[in-house]
């Protein structure tokens, strides 16, 4: 089956057309074709066509990265996400890495450029963060507190809470209440 030149830049701008919409969808942005009919149909030969076509698709995927937060803003959203609905269960960046399909290095290195710590340190700031939060709830036992949130050693827990805040989760409590 062969294609006229007309046909083929139908179904090209039907494409890119729907890839910008796709991508552009939830971005807050007005939706902007990248690049024109007319534009196309300007390209002498087939080679203009697909350096037009080359420099719209890098357009398209440099605009849905900036809308996105970057190009690494995926991984780092994954990852923080994992955290926040794991982070009272035993967790290992190799557990995350397998649940986001990529390789452990690549998490690792792609997560501290994007956030400017490691997996553990963000995992330990969440952990203690909604400990903190758990202390505030005068029914609930320092113990179920350091369970809750991923602790099952309890003077562990009561070791690196007072090396944080300088304060025993027992006094934190009664600062806070």
């Amino acid at each position: 089956m062969r294609l006229s030149r007309k046909s083929l830049e139908n179904a090209v701008w039907r494409m890119l057309l729907l890839l910008e919409r796709r991508l552009s969808s939830g971005s807050g942005s007005p939706y902007k074709p990248a690049l024109s009919q007319a534009q196309m149909e300007g390209c002498r030969c087939v080679g203009e066509l697909k350096a037009l076509l080359l420099g719209s698709f890098r357009q398209i995927l440099i605009t849905y990265q900036e809308n996105a937060g970057g190009k690494n803003a995926y991984v780092v959203r994954k990852v923080k996400e994992y955290v926040q609905q794991h982070y009272g269960e035993p967790m290992s960046v190799d557990a995350i890495a397998d649940e986001i399909h990529f390789s452990v290095n690549y998490v690792r290195s792609i997560f501290k450029e994007g956030t400017g710590q490691t997996i553990l340190e963000y995992v330990t700031d969440y952990r203690f963060a909604r400990a903190c939060e758990l202390l505030k709830d005068p029914t609930l036992k320092v113990k179920e507190v350091a369970n809750m949130v991923g602790y099952e050693n309890i003077s562990y827990f009561g070791s690196v809470f007072t090396k944080r805040y300088h304060l025993t989760p027992n006094e934190y409590r009664k600062k806070f209440l």
